[in-house]
């Protein structure tokens, strides 16, 4: 039998490695394409890891170059350790010749699928090191010794980069299965031309004039009063109206979820009657047929938790790029968001932060960028519980852009909330007047009164 010609160098590639770093430094606006994709172990070299260390804080403080990046590692003591200047030189002149290149791209895209494709295969030999161990523990039998196993190989696979933004088409067959078993078109042209998506609820899109491209609006209130159903209202009339694509980032709900949402919205059948199963042949009949057209829509969900607000942009920058006629984000929601930078500011400076990120990114997508805001319950210790400016503070809300807030007041009953009608307080920043709308609860339909606007 043939001997297995095995090197003892891990798996690893430092010329792909420089290249990258070097790409960095010339051009900097890359970084962000990068900074989602690969990890910090993912480099071999412990000089490159020093270097990429600090090009991620200076890229977080916003002063991305070559010069912060020499100051950075002086300051940690780290700048003769990785070779001193003339390494950063080298790195620069390595990458020339790619970074000016008409396939700058196609070169990046390609450095880091090397660079994470050699990460992999360390993983798989340091873990594939340690399963061969456990096979040398005499007391592991039988489900211990394979769970451990198991354990050490889901590490590798988690540890790698991933795409979590899934089509509806991927996950609405095991939920059909799950069931189973257990006016006006929506867009139009204002004086400019400027496309605007409409919420689909008429008497909010004449105060707020639709969702306008490039503006980030914001749905603020208290836990359980119906920021999600009201998103996913919105999201389902933009899809019944239209072939624009949608994707939603659901930091807190699973993307079974948000599609159970939909359903429920839909065919006005209740969460509690999906989640028991107890359906007739009629009401089976209405999910097959919505589940049908929610098949055939343009939705996408990406249901993964603990990310970023560099993260999001990143993602949202591929779904633009890779999808024809997107229309809408929605984020749910705001507090949800990792704050990775390394200055130490309060919660209201980081959501600060995050906000004017998110409205820089609906600017540059030219797409409304819908985000839920969760209000603190401070609000229920008052005598009089209807919403005011100051509950706020940390929603995101207050900043010099022109945000839409809507608080949710559901009659101040928190434990009927489908006996009653939803309130919904509209203020528009730099105009005093406050609009009221009544909104039906559990769907969240807006056709339950002709006059509903006082």
């Amino acid at each position: 039998m043939d001997s297995l010609n095995i090197s003892l160098t891990p798996p690893q590639n430092y010329l792909a490695e420089e290249i990258l770093l070097g790409s960095i430094l010339i051009n900097p606006f890359i970084f962000s394409k990068i900074v989602n994709t690969l990890k910090i172990e993912a480099f071999f070299l412990e000089c490159h890891q020093l270097i990429y260390i600090n090009l991620l804080k200076i890229y977080h403080s916003n002063k991305l170059n070559s010069i912060e990046l020499l100051y950075s590692l002086s300051e940690n003591d780290n700048l003769e350790k990785i070779g001193g200047v003339n390494k950063i030189i080298d790195l620069m002149k390595q990458s020339q010749v790619f970074i000016y290149s008409n396939n700058t791209n196609l070169y990046l895209d390609e450095l880091i699928k090397i660079i994470n494709q050699n990460y992999a295969k360390r993983l798989m030999i340091q873990y594939g090191h340690n399963i061969i161990q456990l096979a040398y523990i005499k007391k592991l039998h039988g489900n211990s010794l394979y769970n451990k196993a198991s354990h050490y190989l889901n590490i590798t696979v988690e540890k790698m980069p991933k795409n979590y933004i899934n089509n509806l088409e991927e996950i609405i067959g095991n939920v059909i299965f799950e069931i189973h078993n257990k006016k006006q078109n929506i867009f139009n042209y204002n004086a400019q031309h400027k496309i605007k998506i409409k919420s689909g609820f008429k008497e909010i899109d004449k105060l707020t004039y639709g969702l306008p491209n490039g503006d980030l609006i914001i749905l603020a209130a208290r836990p359980s009063m119906g920021k999600t159903s009201l998103a996913i209202n919105i999201a389902n009339n933009i899809l019944k109206k239209s072939e624009y694509s949608i994707c939603i980032f659901s930091l807190e709900m699973s993307s079974k979820q948000i599609l159970h949402k939909f359903i429920s919205i839909a065919s006005r059948i209740s969460q509690k009657q999906l989640a028991n199963y107890s359906l007739n042949n009629y009401q089976w009949n209405i999910i097959k047929k919505i589940c049908q057209k929610l098949l055939n829509s343009n939705l996408y969900i990406h249901d993964k938790t603990n990310i970023s607000i560099d993260y999001i942009e990143y993602i949202a920058k591929i779904w633009k790029n890779s999808y024809k006629n997107t229309g809408l984000i929605i984020i749910d929601y705001l507090q949800l968001i990792q704050f990775d930078m390394l200055n130490n500011l309060n919660r209201v400076q980081q959501l600060s932060y995050i906000t004017r990120k998110l409205k820089m990114l609906a600017q540059y997508l030219n797409l409304p960028i819908l985000t839920l805001s969760q209000l603190n319950r401070s609000i229920e210790l008052r005598v009089n519980k209807e919403p005011i400016l100051s509950d706020l503070k940390e929603s995101g809300c207050i900043n010099i852009y022109n945000t839409i807030n809507i608080i949710s007041n559901n009659n101040y009953n928190l434990y009927f909330k489908s006996l009653f009608y939803n309130n919904f307080q509209i203020n528009k920043s730099l105009k005093t007047k406050l609009n009221y709308l009544r909104l039906k609860p559990q769907y969240t339909q807006n056709n339950i009164l002709k006059n509903y606007l006082f």
